[in-house]
């Protein structure tokens, strides 16, 4: 969930909340002020449930009614009104009676309201009802009758109102107080659960950043949530990881230099310790023949062609690094192409006991995109190199050619020495030699399989070996397919 969404949901919550607690609240606290476990405050100090008042009006209307029916005479004694009148006064609540059109009882707290109070007709049924009596009060009930001399009478209850303001303050005092409760959870809670959810991740990323500062570059942002904030921690791995990457390769890099000059001081002391050696015999007399002379200056040649072939080497191989070869791809047929190119090293190297031969599936023409002159030097440097690492008479280099669906691979496979497990995986690199001795002797500048895989794989293939120890080595690449056109054999060189 998105920060905007989130906050737009806390913004509502902290709205809705407060307005349903609120309402909720309220409407147990009517509960509470209208039933059982509401009191009203009375004179005195002290709280009476409206269940107990309406139970006692009750309790005294049925008295009334009783007294109507059996002894109506009863309510021109005065004791027996003073009784009720007693009954009544703890429930707010007093008697007025009335004979004729003339009262002749009313309770003491009625005694200071008009001299002609608002009451109803004869006639007029009331009970538990509700008739404005006064200002200062209401008729709560009524009941007519006739005295044992046939007068008409009527019996009122008069209700004045509820001295219970300070009851209902204290119920708004209450309302406004839960109200406060409410409104300050609720944000409280809500502003901490989204702040809670912005800094920790925060101090996450703030945590990393002091890391990648202090160069410790293995610190792992992790945050799973799929928001703004997980966007930047997400941006921010990737910058970590590329950063690593960067140093990585930047230490590989220096040592890959470190390295590369090694190899070639190591690689060029070789032929010049030579070279000035032979030249200092001729010049100190050790060559006093022409026979040794000739094969002093034969041997200086030689050494001197190794290292041309040795800057050529390097000069290629810088090249390919710093991604400055152009390459001309081209729509190439690989079979005709392969056997082109194993008929002319083969006449080359038939006079060195070589044979290398090649094998397709079919001799149908499959076209690849390849750039020819760069490709023919990843063939002959896989080819010196089997030859080189040669241990048996003859050598014999096997090429097979086999189609996939968007490659084909191509493989050379001789009989050679084989190379162990340990130094397979690193044949492929500059200046590795699985067998350092040999150089001397079988020559190389050990960057022919180095430049075979950066050729191969800017042409979008790749390259690997197989080996094994004292059978011989295969080593595979790949090559695309061209799949927009077909060869044909009337538009190929080859």
């Amino acid at each position: 969930m998105s920060i905007k969404i989130r906050l737009i949901i806390s913004y509502m919550a902290m709205i809705l909340i407060p307005i349903i607690l609120t309402v909720f609240v309220a409407n147990i606290l009517e509960t509470y002020h209208r039933g059982d476990q509401v009191y009203v405050f009375k004179p005195d100090k002290k709280y009476i449930p409206f269940k107990k008042i309406s139970k006692r009006r009750s309790s005294i209307s049925r008295k009334i009614n009783i007294q109507i029916l059996e002894h109506a005479g009863r309510f021109e004694d005065t004791a027996f009104l003073k009784s009720l009148e007693n009954s009544l006064k703890s429930v707010y609540t007093g008697i007025v009676v009335r004979k004729d059109n003339e009262i002749i009882y009313s309770s003491e707290f009625f005694k200071g309201l008009d001299s002609k109070p608002n009451l109803p007709g004869f006639g007029v049924y009331m009970e538990e009802d509700y008739s404005e009596a006064s200002e200062d009060a209401v008729v709560a009930a009524q009941w007519d009758f006739y005295f044992e001399d046939n007068a008409r009478g009527s019996i009122f209850l008069i209700k004045k109102p509820f001295p219970a303001r300070r009851g209902f303050f204290k119920l708004d005092i209450i309302l406004i107080i839960a109200i406060i409760i409410i409104l300050s959870l609720t944000n409280g809670s809500l502003t901490y659960l989204i702040s809670r959810s912005l800094i920790i991740p925060l101090k996450k990323l703030k945590h990393a950043a002091n890391n990648i500062q202090k160069g410790k570059l293995n610190y792992e942002v992790k945050y799973f949530n799929n928001d703004e904030i997980g966007e930047v921690c997400t941006a921010f791995e990737e910058m970590r990881l590329r950063l690593k990457s960067s140093l990585e390769r930047q230490v590989q890099y220096e040592e890959n230099r470190k390295q590369l000059i090694s190899s070639i001081s190591h690689d060029l002391r070789t032929p010049v310790t030579a070279i000035k050696g032979y030249i200092e015999g001729i010049k100190d007399g050790v060559a006093d023949t022409p026979e040794k002379i000739e094969r002093y200056i034969n041997t200086i040649y030689m050494k001197a062609v190794s290292i041309d072939y040795l800057i050529d080497e390097l000069f290629l191989f810088s090249r390919l690094d710093l991604k400055k070869v152009i390459f001309d791809f081209q729509s190439v047929d690989i079979k005709a192409y392969m056997k082109d190119c194993v008929e002319e090293l083969q006449f080359e190297y038939e006079k060195k006991n070589v044979t290398i031969r090649f094998y397709s599936q079919s001799n149908k023409p499959t076209a690849v995109i390849a750039d020819r002159k760069n490709l023919q030097r990843v063939i002959l440097n896989i080819i010196e190199n089997s030859i080189k690492y040669g241990d048996k008479e003859p050598i014999k280099i096997n090429i097979k050619l086999k189609e996939e669906k968007d490659f084909v691979v191509i493989e050379f496979r001789d009989n050679g020495q084989g190379i162990s497990d340990e130094a397979l995986p690193y044949i492929f690199d500059r200046f590795y030699r699985a067998d350092p001795s040999r150089n001397a002797s079988g020559g190389g500048s050990g960057l022919g399989l180095a430049i075979a895989r950066q050729i191969i794989e800017e042409h979008g293939g790749q390259i690997w070996a197989e080996s094994h120890k004292g059978v011989g080595t295969s080593i595979f690449f790949t090559i695309r397919k061209n799949t927009k056109e077909k060869a044909d054999e009337k538009n190929s060189d080859y």
